[in-house]
C-alpha cells in the first residue's frame, strides 16, 4: 500500500492507514505525472484488506482545526510571567481565589504527656468558604498532634509539585516544655504556617483538608504517605541519580536564575545556624566561668577583717549570679529567635530548591516523551514502506502513537502549569523573605533593649549604680509598654517610649527671666524630633 502524500511526523491529524483522510483525490489527481500509468497490484489478499480496513474504526476528532491550534498553543514558549490568558488555562485556582478560603486558629497548646517536647496536642479552630467537601463552615476544638499536622505536610508536598509548600516550622528546645517561652514561641510559628498553606489556592482546594478537619481526635491519617511508583517525582536512589544530569534546557530565565540563589540561601542559613548554636554554647560556658570566678572571689571574704567587707563581697556573688543569669537568658532568646528564623528560611529553600528539581524531572520526561512519539511516527513509516502490512501491527501502532500523543500532551501543559505557578510563587516568596527578616531583626533589637533595661534596673534596685547613671539620667525610670513604638503620640507624650513628658522647672527658682521660661516651654514640648535642634541652640 502505499501513498501519494508525502508523511509527516509532526502531524499529528495524518493516519498513514486511513484512505479518506490520508489519500484524497484531488492530491492524488494533482501529483499524478502527465503520463497514465498502470496502477500496482495490491499484494494483500481481499481477505486481509477487509481485515485491515475493518479490524479498528479510525479516530474521529471532533475537530482537527481547533486540536491543531491547542498543539500550537502549548507548543509556544513560556512568558515571563503569566498573563490573564494563562492563569485562566492553567492556573484556573489563582482566577477567582477570593471567592473561596479556609482560615485555621491555634488556640492552645496542650501537654502531651512525657513527649511534649516532640509531640505537642494543638487545639484548632478553623472555617471554610465556598470549598466543596465539607459538611459544615466552621469547626471548633479540632485537637491535633504535632506528628498528625507532619503528615499533613507530607501528603501535601507529595501531591503538589507544582506548589512551593512552606516548610512546617520544628519543635524549639530552648525553652522548658509548656513554659510561656515555648507555648508562645510554638504557638506563633504553628499559626504562620497555617496561614501561609491557607493562602495558597491550589493547596487549600485539596481534599485532605476535609479529613484533616472531619475525622475525630488524634485519629488523622493522611491517604498518601509516599509518592506514586509511576510518578514523575522519583525518589531515593533513582533521584540521586537524575540530580547528577545535567539539567534539561530551561526556557524560563527567571526560574533558571532562581534556584541557584535558592541553593546558596539554603546553605548559608544552615551554616549560619550552626555558628549560632556554636556561640549559644560558648555562652553557656563562659556564664558558667564567671559563675565559678564570683565564687572564688567570695571565698576570699574570710581573709577581710571587717565584717561588713565580708558580707560586700557575699552580695557581690550573689547579684553578679543573677546578672550573669539575666544576660545567659538574653543570649539565649536572641539567639533562639534568631536561630528558628534561619532554620525556617533554611528548610524553606530545600523545599523550593526539591520542587524546581522536581520542575527538572518532569522537563526531562517531556522530553523523553517528545522522543518516544518520534519513534512512533518513524515506526509507523517503515510500515507504510512495506509491501505487506499485517493488520495486528496497524493497530498496535496506531494506539501507540495516541497514547504518546496524549501523554506528550499531557506532560506539556503540566510543565506550563508548574513553570507559571512557580513563577508567580518565587516572587511572593522573597516578599515573604524581606518581611520575615525585617520583623526578626525589629523584635531580637526590642528584646535586647528590654534585656538590657532589665539589668539596669536591677543593678540600681541593689544600688550598685547611681539611680543618677541609670536610666532615671534618661528621664526613663519605668519600662515602656511598647518598646520601640516610632508612632507619632499624642499631645504632651514622649515618642520615644511612649511616657507623659516632665516639665522642667527653673531649680534656681528665678522665673522672672522671660528666656528662661521660654526655653522650660520649648523642653516641655521637646520631641525625639526636635531633639537635635533644640540642644544645637542652646546658649551656657
Amino acid at each position: 500500500m502505499s501513498s501519494a502524500v508525502p508523511y509527516e511526523p509532526d502531524d499529528f491529524d495524518n493516519n498513514p492507514f486511513a484512505e479518506q483522510s490520508v489519500i484524497s483525490v484531488s492530491s492524488s489527481k494533482a501529483q499524478q505525472p502527465a503520463t497514465t500509468q498502470q496502477p500496482e497490484p495490491n499484494p494483500l489478499p481481499q481477505q486481509y484488506q477487509r481485515t485491515a480496513m475493518q479490524s479498528r474504526p479510525l479516530p474521529q476528532p471532533p475537530s482537527p482545526d481547533l486540536q491543531k491550534k491547542d498543539d500550537l498553543e502549548l507548543k509556544k514558549p513560556f512568558h515571563d510571567f503569566p498573563n490573564d490568558k494563562d492563569i485562566k488555562r492553567y492556573l484556573p485556582e489563582r482566577l477567582n481565589k477570593s471567592s473561596f478560603s479556609i482560615s485555621v486558629k491555634v488556640r492552645e497548646v496542650e501537654k502531651n504527656g512525657t513527649v511534649t517536647y516532640k509531640n505537642p496536642v494543638f487545639r484548632l479552630d478553623a472555617s471554610t468558604k465556598n470549598i466543596p467537601g465539607f459538611r459544615k463552615e466552621t469547626y471548633k476544638d479540632v485537637r491535633r498532634t504535632f506528628k498528625e499536622l507532619e503528615s499533613l505536610y507530607k501528603y501535601l508536598i507529595y501531591n503538589n509539585i507544582e506548589v512551593f509548600v512552606p516548610s512546617l516550622p520544628v519543635i524549639t528546645t530552648a525553652y522548658n516544655a509548656m513554659s510561656p517561652e515555648f507555648v508562645e514561641s510554638i504557638t506563633s510559628s504553628i499559626q504562620e504556617w497555617f496561614n501561609r498553606v491557607c493562602n495558597n489556592p491550589i493547596l487549600i482546594r485539596n481534599q485532605e483538608f476535609v479529613l484533616f478537619f472531619e475525622q475525630n481526635d488524634f485519629s488523622y491519617t493522611s491517604s498518601k504517605t509516599k509518592p506514586s511508583t509511576n510518578s514523575v517525582m522519583a525518589t531515593g536512589i533513582r533521584r540521586k541519580t537524575l540530580k547528577q544530569l545535567q539539567p534539561p534546557y530551561d526556557a524560563s530565565q527567571e526560574l533558571a536564575e532562581y534556584r541557584p540563589m535558592i541553593k546558596c540561601i539554603h546553605v548559608e542559613s544552615e551554616k549560619f545556624v550552626e555558628k549560632l548554636d556554636k556561640l549559644l554554647r560558648l555562652e553557656k560556658q563562659c556564664s558558667d566561668l564567671d559563675t565559678e570566678f564570683y565564687q572564688k572571689i567570695t571565698a576570699l571574704s574570710p581573709m577581710e577583717e571587717n565584717k561588713d567587707m565580708m558580707k560586700i563581697w557575699e552580695k557581690l556573688n550573689k547579684v553578679m549570679q543573677l546578672f550573669t543569669e539575666m544576660s545567659l537568658v538574653g543570649h539565649v532568646n536572641s539567639s533562639s529567635r534568631l536561630c528558628e528564623c534561619f532554620q525556617l528560611i533554611s528548610n524553606d529553600c530545600y523545599n523550593i530548591k526539591e520542587s524546581l528539581t522536581n520542575r527538572h524531572l518532569l522537563m526531562r520526561e517531556l522530553t523523553n516523551a517528545e522522543e518516544s512519539t518520534k519513534k512512533r511516527h518513524a515506526s509507523i513509516a517503515r510500515l507504510k514502506s512495506k509491501s505487506i502490512i499485517d493488520p495486528v501491527k496497524i493497530d498496535d501502532s496506531i494506539r501507540s502513537l495516541e497514547m504518546s500523543n496524549n501523554y506528550e500532551k499531557e506532560l506539556r501543559c503540566e510543565v506550563k502549569r508548574t513553570t507559571y505557578e512557580m513563577l508567580v510563587e518565587s516572587k511572593d516568596y522573597i516578599k515573604y523573605l524581606t518581611a520575615l527578616l525585617k520583623k526578626t531583626f525589629k523584635l531580637t533589637a526590642q528584646q535586647q533593649i528590654i534585656q538590657e533595661r532589665k539589668k539596669l534596673h536591677f543593678l540600681e534596685t541593689k544600688k550598685l549604680i547611681n539611680p543618677q547613671e541609670s536610666l532615671g539620667r534618661l528621664g526613663r525610670e519605668l519600662l515602656p509598654e511598647v518598646v520601640g513604638n516610632l508612632s507619632p503620640t499624642k499631645s504632651h507624650g514622649d515618642s520615644w517610649n511612649s511616657r507623659t513628658k516632665k516639665n522642667f522647672e527653673n531649680t534656681n527658682g528665678s522665673a522672672a527671666d522671660t528666656g528662661a521660661d521660654s526655653i522650660d516651654e520649648d523642653i516641655s514640648h521637646v520631641d525625639a524630633k526636635s531633639a537635635a535642634s533644640l540642644l544645637a541652640g542652646s546658649s551656657f
